[in-house]
């Protein structure tokens, strides 16, 4: 079960673990590219931007405090993260290819994902029958490609709340103790 997408978002997050961890800065000076860079590999987009937007509210958490250099630094590698994936974008297809304008086609799976939906909004589809219903309609589409409409087909709007409640409390959490870990891998 060693998918690439989720060994992306192992080495993410092991980037965030090291980013905020107590160890020297040389070791996140050398570990955090060699981090990005193998998550670049895995081409997981989403991972890279997740690091983007960890290594952003790093910038600001670090930026409050006056710490220019870690701010600068945070800064430089949240760019390198973004540009890196947009990079991977466009290298492999044309800007203005259909890939762009629907999200490599999960605009058309999240269109008919929001039709079943409403076919059993309260208690969804069932934990895996959402997959035998997706790839009857999109061969490629084992998921939802989205973890709110995959809540919702899985275990409808009772889980869908539930993953509300959840995210809520973690974001209040965050805010209220400052844990800059936790505001980390809640925007990851």
């Amino acid at each position: 079960h060693t998918y690439p997408l989720a060994t992306a978002d192992f080495v993410a997050l092991l980037a965030v673990a090291l980013a905020l961890s107590s160890a020297s800065r040389w070791l996140k000076l050398l570990g955090l590219p060699v981090l990005a860079a193998l998550v670049y590999l895995t081409d997981a987009r989403g991972a890279l931007v997740g690091l983007a937007a960890v290594g952003i509210g790093l910038l600001v958490s670090w930026l409050r405090r006056r710490d220019v250099r870690l701010g600068a630094g945070t800064m430089l590698f949240a760019a390198g993260l973004l540009g890196a994936g947009f990079m991977g974008v466009t290298l492999r297809t044309p800007v203005l290819d259909e890939n762009v304008t629907t999200v490599s086609g999960r605009t058309e799976l999240w269109r008919y994902a929001l039709e079943l939906i409403e076919e059993r909004p309260l208690q969804g589809y069932g934990y895996y029958a959402v997959r035998n219903r997706l790839l009857d309609y999109l061969y490629w589409a084992g998921h939802a490609h989205n973890s709110f409409i995959e809540i919702a087909l899985t275990t409808g709007l009772v889980g869908l709340g539930m993953l509300g409640v959840l995210v809520v409390q973690l974001a209040f959490t965050a805010a209220r103790t400052g844990d800059a870990l936790l505001a980390s891998v809640l925007a990851y």
